[in-house]
């Protein structure tokens, strides 16, 4: 069956023109248009008044918060039948909640008129739930996924130090990284956005990079002796794209024990795995890494399988469009791979690959 699909996208790059996805049940053309980066409001805006018609596609397809937003309610005043899916629905902006009784349950009224949600994390299963009262039924989980990515000039080739590195800036905690650096014998590194808040005192061994391009940062996880996702909050998704990179580019990880990394960064698996703001724990994780070798490859060799089968971009893009197949032909959705629930239980079995705490 030959299907429609607008692909609407919240970026600075230019429009990428058309594409075919094949799936099991159907041929999608795919048409991206691109919105452009700006303000909140500003992508709202653009979103709604999108210049193109609505009804001749089969699909709408956001992945941004605000986006996401903006489609439904275009769908809604316009009554137009058009499905719309989101995938990722990122938030790392503010929310749509103004404390305001009636004009919370609008706004999740039209968050309602979303016909597919797709996450990145099972935590967030609930938390997009509780916060727009969005149908389970609608839910879905999916792994964030891309193919390996390239390293560019590899500009981080050769640093004078061993250094472990904390990239990102959605919900990271910068505060434990920099106090688990601070007199220790190798360096650390923070990569994020101009304009972050970053902590008063950074230790003179910590040296932050802003708005590094994606082959700059991709070095710095490269050749990093651990690559640390430390979120300050298990409230929203954060961290999934530098987990997903530390695996593909065969660098152990220190994670926050939270459910939203842990569909990702498994302890004991692919990660140690450190309570949240703990110190201690964080230096003694990074002196495991550096210290015990077997223990660093067995991480890594974990964690480039996984990686392999769960987070391709090939891997990724089936369980959406199989999710979004299942949207268009009113079938009930999967809300979690029963593989991956199955692989789940071979690691709580410890049958999995290796085994990283032997």
């Amino acid at each position: 069956m030959k299907r429609r699909l607008l692909n609407v996208i919240v970026d600075a790059r230019p429009n990428t023109g058309s594409r075919t996805i094949d799936t099991s049940e159907s041929v999608y053309q795919v048409d991206d248009f691109v919105l452009g980066s700006g303000s909140s409001w500003s992508v709202l805006l653009k979103a709604f008044f999108l210049p193109r018609r609505l009804g001749p596609y089969d699909a709408i397809l956001t992945s941004e918060y605000f986006s996401s937003f903006a489609i439904s309610l275009r769908l809604l005043a316009t009554r137009c039948r058009t499905r719309h899916a989101t995938v990722g629905l990122n938030q790392s902006r503010r929310l749509l909640k103004l404390g305001i009784p009636w004009v919370d349950r609008v706004i999740d009224r039209i968050f309602g008129r979303g016909d597919l949600y797709v996450v990145h994390s099972t935590k967030e299963l609930k938390l997009f739930h509780d916060l727009h009262l969005i149908d389970q039924n609608r839910l879905v989980f999916s792994h964030w996924g891309f193919d390996r990515p390239n390293v560019g000039n590899d500009r981080f080739r050769g640093w004078p130090r061993p250094y472990i590195l904390l990239i990102g800036r959605n919900n990271r905690d910068f505060q434990s990284f920099c106090l688990a650096c601070d007199g220790q014998s190798y360096d650390g590194i923070i990569v994020c956005s101009s304009g972050q808040e970053l902590p008063k005192t950074v230790p003179s061994n910590v040296q932050v990079f802003h708005d590094l391009s994606m082959d700059d940062s991709m070095s710095c996880i490269l050749h990093a002796s651990a690559n640390l996702v430390l979120v300050k909050d298990g409230n929203r998704g954060a961290g999934h794209i530098t987990a997903v990179a530390g695996m593909m580019l065969g660098t152990p990880q220190i994670s926050s024990n939270m459910d939203v990394l842990n569909d990702y960064l498994i302890g004991g698996f692919n990660c140690i795995s450190v309570p949240p703001g703990n110190i201690d724990a964080i230096r003694d994780a990074v002196n495991t890494i550096l210290l015990y070798p077997n223990r660093r490859m067995a991480l890594v060799a974990n964690g480039v399988a996984f990686a392999s089968r769960w987070l391709t971009h090939s891997a990724a893009q089936k369980r959406v469009f199989e999710s979004i197949d299942r949207m268009l032909e009113n079938k009930p959705q999967q809300i979690v791979d029963p593989q991956w629930t199955d692989f789940m239980s071979e690691i709580a079995a410890g049958s999995a690959v290796n085994n990283a705490d032997q």
